[in-house]
């Protein structure tokens, strides 16, 4: 008798909590009893899933065929051409991204130029040229400075590429800067960190080479260096050629501002001329195959 006042005194209760006291006064309360009954509810919880789970299949729904099944192979023939699909959009993904941090990376100046597609190389072995096809510009291309990014030579800075030498309605003709011929003049240096932490490019001002393309992807410094010079000015395979061109002389255009310092190349031999070795023989190479470029950008604004 006892235990039955006991049980009715607790439904008398759980009737006032439940429809009497406001809820504001039991929500503590029952969120601390609750934790009185987890030692027993949580195995119980837990069991009741497994059961659940091992006892009830979920029901498999196919959109492409929602009243029958299709056949198995049928589905494994669909997930390979969906793993096929995705493949291809990956490396379209990768591609497309890899040609937006090309263009990025031309910086401040990514305004003033124009990207351009190349449709064709010169191949006869006496010149280096590209054709590309730049779209629709009312602005003449004639003698406009090419580059091309550099993201993953950072922090070097962008590469020249040439200058077009003839446009029209079919496209464009890029003169390289390794066409035999072409000529500009450069600095050499490294890049050092400064007591700042920051990159800068060192360099002897008293040497300001010309440069001129030699053909086979390469350059070659035309002038009268010695070798001495070279030992004094500390000069080194790995050292970067930069573009520091700015008069027009010789019949040549000066280049832009906006791209003076641009990466012309990289130092590749120093050898002491075969008819002079007094004299550097200095050989430079772009930062890759000039000549298998895919995009270049045109500058077609100063």
């Amino acid at each position: 008798m006892r235990s039955n006042h006991f049980f009715y005194g607790l439904l008398g209760l759980s009737f006032l909590t439940a429809f009497v006291v406001p809820a504001r006064f039991t929500t503590p309360g029952i969120q601390q009893l609750q934790g009185v009954f987890a030692p027993v509810s949580r195995p119980i919880r837990y069991l009741a899933a497994w059961i659940y789970n091992r006892t009830h299949q979920p029901a498999v729904v196919d959109d492409r065929s929602p009243l029958t099944l299709r056949p198995i192979a049928t589905v494994y023939e669909e997930n390979h051409q969906l793993l096929t699909a995705l493949a291809s959009l990956q490396i379209k993904f990768d591609q497309l991204s890899q040609l937006n941090a090309d263009r990025q990376s031309v910086g401040d100046i990514r305004p003033l130029c124009k990207p351009a597609t190349v449709t064709g190389s010169e191949v006869s072995g006496l010149r280096e040229g590209l054709t590309i096809r730049v779209g629709s510009s009312s602005v003449s291309l004639l003698n406009r400075p090419v580059i091309r990014g550099n993201p993953s030579q950072s922090p070097l800075p962008c590469d020249l590429v040439g200058r077009i030498v003839r446009n029209g309605p079919a496209g464009a003709q890029v003169r390289l800067i390794t066409d035999p011929g072409f000529v500009l003049t450069a600095r050499i240096g490294r890049y050092v960190t400064d007591s700042d932490g920051h990159l800068k490019l060192s360099y002897d001002p008293l040497i300001h080479p010309l440069v001129r393309g030699i053909g086979n992807n390469q350059m070659a410094i035309q002038s009268t260096l010695s070798m001495q010079q070279v030992r004094d000015g500390k000069i080194q395979r790995g050292d970067v050629v930069v573009l520091d061109d700015h008069d027009s002389q010789e019949g040549r255009d000066g280049w832009p501002l906006n791209i003076q310092g641009f990466t012309v190349g990289r130092i590749v031999s120093i050898n002491p001329q075969q008819n002079a070795p007094l004299f550097a023989d200095i050989r430079i190479e772009p930062q890759t195959n000039l000549m298998r470029l895919t995009e270049v950008m045109v500058m077609v604004k100063d």
